[in-house]
């Protein structure tokens, strides 16, 4: 799982930065399918904000306390996944990244 850690190493939600108990996102949605329990496609955020994002497929930098080095991880699962994304997804933004990748 991709954790957001700050510079002594606590672990802290990907999103919003809050220090809580992290749940396992899916980057990519469980809906779609794919073999998304890999390591690569799950990451650290807290319930508040697992429920804001929901079944959606977002860019990596929604998750804005992630290290440019795990961002750069979530977009190889894009890159992956970028079948379905373009099949599926409805956000513009997140289409015209996968294309370019």
């Amino acid at each position: 799982m991709i954790i957001a850690r700050d510079s002594s190493g606590k672990a802290r939600c990907a999103r919003c930065g809050r220090y809580v108990k992290l749940t396992k996102d899916h980057f990519i949605p469980k809906c779609s399918r794919m073999n998304v329990d890999k390591p690569g496609n799950l990451v650290g955020i807290c319930e508040k904000c697992n429920r804001e994002k929901g079944n959606r497929i977002v860019l990596p930098e929604w998750y804005l306390y992630l290290k440019c080095e795990q961002r750069s991880s979530l977009y190889r699962y894009m890159r992956y996944s970028r079948s379905y994304i373009l099949e599926q997804c409805e956000d513009e933004a997140v289409r015209e990244a996968v294309e370019k990748l």
